[in-house]
């Protein structure tokens, strides 16, 4: 669901936002943050880029060459400028660097969670498919936020879902999650079912205990009534589900599904 925080629960994960209240523990993690839209200097070349992103390029550039050949990018001149690049080769150079950085930083060999958002927003079909090989190859986390379904179907073992203000986790990827998700709303209808019925019930019971003509049998009986609708009904009641989608829009065409078709605003 666009519009729910994911983006800024990413910035607050990475140290760039505070949140409102509550803390964030990150535990032995160095953390790296691929934004949806990132700048890098247009008109430095690639190779000085890089250079720049170990210590002592004189010493450290076999560094460089290792991320590249982890990150399968053999694609990349390092003569050209960087604006010159696709945006799949500009995101590459990207994640070679936060790679780098963490391990400039870190003594230690455990990669960086990656946090990637929407990472497939400018790519094309090759890009998309190395993207996928990637993150199947990479050796630590990514968190990734995408509304591409193909893409969660090819590169993800897990769904987080943000839903009623509450944190879901549903194993397995798009298409696991669509599947446990109908059966969870056919479960919370069938409870919801059963409150209201026994709601009903129990309302019933107190209007029938008020109807009793002794005072003290009539006081006692409604006030049972009600402690029983309060324990089994009120203290824990659910809210009858109700899902946030768009049913009445329907595009046509041949474009690749991963790719974005409208963008509305206001």
């Amino acid at each position: 669901e666009s519009g729910c925080g994911k983006t800024t629960l990413f910035r607050i994960i990475a140290g760039l936002e505070t949140p409102d209240y509550g803390t964030v523990e990150v535990r032995d993690e160095t953390i790296g943050y691929l934004p949806q839209e990132f700048e890098l200097p247009s008109e430095e070349l690639t190779g000085i880029f890089l250079e720049n992103c170990v210590d002592d390029p004189a010493k450290d550039f076999y560094k460089v060459t290792e991320v590249l050949s982890d990150l399968k990018i053999p694609d990349i001149d390092l003569y050209l400028t960087i604006g010159t690049l696709s945006e799949g080769q500009k995101m590459k150079l990207y994640l070679a660097k936060l790679i780098l950085d963490q391990r400039q930083t870190s003594a230690r060999a455990k990669p960086p969670l990656l946090l990637l958002d929407e990472p497939t927003n400018h790519l094309d079909l090759p890009g998309i498919l190395w993207l996928e090989s990637f993150i199947a190859e990479y050796a630590g986390i990514c968190i990734i936020i995408s509304h591409d379904r193909s893409f969660l179907n090819s590169a993800v073992e897990k769904i987080f879902e943000m839903d009623e203000k509450q944190l879901f986790i549903f194993e397995g990827n798009y298409d696991d999650y669509i599947e446990q998700k109908v059966s969870w709303i056919e479960e919370r209808e069938k409870q919801y079912t059963l409150q209201e019925k026994q709601r009903e019930k129990l309302e019933q019971l107190i209007e029938n205990a008020r109807k009793i003509s002794n005072g003290k049998k009539r006081g006692r009986a409604v006030k049972a009534a009600k402690r029983r609708l309060a324990r089994e009904v009120t203290s824990r009641e659910i809210s009858q589900y109700r899902d946030m989608c768009l049913n009445s829009l329907r595009i046509s065409g041949s474009v690749h599904s991963g790719k974005k078709m409208l963008d509305v605003k206001d």
